[in-house]
């Protein structure tokens, strides 16, 4: 019997002359080729969005259409709901949903519509600036998003976390090669005195994005608890039939849920104001998290 299959060779020592790697720099190979891998799953979708709903069917998704150019709002926007129900979420059919709410003056659902459009497609300008128009045409203040989060909300966890992976993946690229060829910097005028330097600031330079990026992703992952009033009406002061008025909730208005007892939810409005609602009267931004 051989000690080897057939058809196939012992490892051989390296010929007199010929290159080496450094010590450590094998393992180092074998450590950026399994980062590189778990970095591209890593940017795989991680949260629901618009392309993981089945495309809504031609013919009912037309017939909201029609129903919507021949002002029939109402049923227009009762189609829409049966894509969605047959579908799934989709930016495009909630975008027509909102859409039609809104020129039926349902400016609750119109502002849910919207409000769950833009969480998946943050950075359609349409969806914004319907919103926008939404709020304004139910009376709502109009409120000032700090620079920051406006660019945090441009972009999607999915967004996010596509450049963390390749900012990440980057980092070990240039890692290996201030390890394997310290000299090519040379290309951009550094000096052989100053490769060191040169090295040690573009690793720290990326590996300070990576922080950014992962810091970002990391926010907006974040479940956010977040419910539209759909009915205008009081907050109450405790969860319980006939209970005292608290403040007054408009319609469209969006408040954030802190907790749940039986049939009300207690919800904080912008203004920092706590009471209980009703869950009939609300509705999560994100479906079933509440539940």
């Amino acid at each position: 019997m051989t000690d080897f299959l057939p058809n196939t060779y012992p490892f051989r020592a390296p010929a007199p002359g010929a290159p080496r790697l450094r010590p450590g720099a094998a393992l180092f190979s074998l450590a950026l080729v399994f980062v590189l891998v778990l970095s591209f799953f890593a940017g795989l979708p991680l949260v629901a969005t618009s392309a993981a709903a089945a495309e809504a069917p031609e013919s009912l998704f037309a017939q909201g259409n029609k129903l919507y150019q021949e002002k029939k709002y109402t049923e227009a926007a009762a189609a829409y709901e049966k894509v969605i129900q047959q579908n799934g979420f989709s930016a495009n059919v909630l975008l027509n949903l909102g859409n039609a709410c809104l020129k039926d003056k349902q400016y609750g659902r119109a502002i849910l519509a919207f409000e769950r459009a833009a969480r998946l497609a943050p950075a359609d300008a349409e969806i914004t600036r319907n919103l926008s128009i939404a709020r304004q045409e139910a009376g709502l203040p109009v409120t000032k998003t700090p620079w920051w989060l406006a660019i945090l909300k441009r972009f999607s966890a999915n967004d996010w976390a596509y450049a963390f992976s390749g900012t990440f993946a980057l980092l070990w690229i240039i890692a290996g090669i201030s390890l394997w060829r310290p000299e090519s910097c040379r290309l951009l005028g550094v000096s052989d005195a100053g490769q060191l330097r040169f090295w040690r600031a573009s690793v720290c330079l990326v590996a300070f994005a990576c922080f950014l990026l992962l810091a970002a992703l990391a926010v907006s992952l974040q479940p956010r608890f977040d419910a539209v009033v759909l009915k205008a009406g009081p907050a109450f002061i405790s969860p319980i039939e006939n209970a005292a008025d608290m403040f007054q909730l408009s319609e469209g208005e969006i408040v954030n849920v802190e907790g749940k007892s039986s049939t009300y939810y207690y919800a904080r409005n912008i203004k920092g104001e706590g009471g209980w609602i009703p869950s009939s009267r609300m509705e999560p931004i994100v479906p079933d998290i509440l539940r």
